[in-house]
């Protein structure tokens, strides 16, 4: 919710109306593998098995 730059760009769109809605439906959409990548990028942690 602090650091909405980080979403893509689609959402930061989103963002600026509805920050919460945004986020949301930015994580309902992922995949599990998806979701795991992107940890991996935020949180720069090692390859998940």
């Amino acid at each position: 919710m602090d650091d909405p730059h980080i979403l893509p760009p689609q959402y930061q769109a989103m963002a600026r109306e509805d920050k919460a809605r945004a986020i949301a439906d930015y994580i309902a959409g992922m995949t599990d593998r998806y979701a795991m990548k992107e940890h991996r990028r935020l949180f720069a942690v090692g390859e998940i098995h």
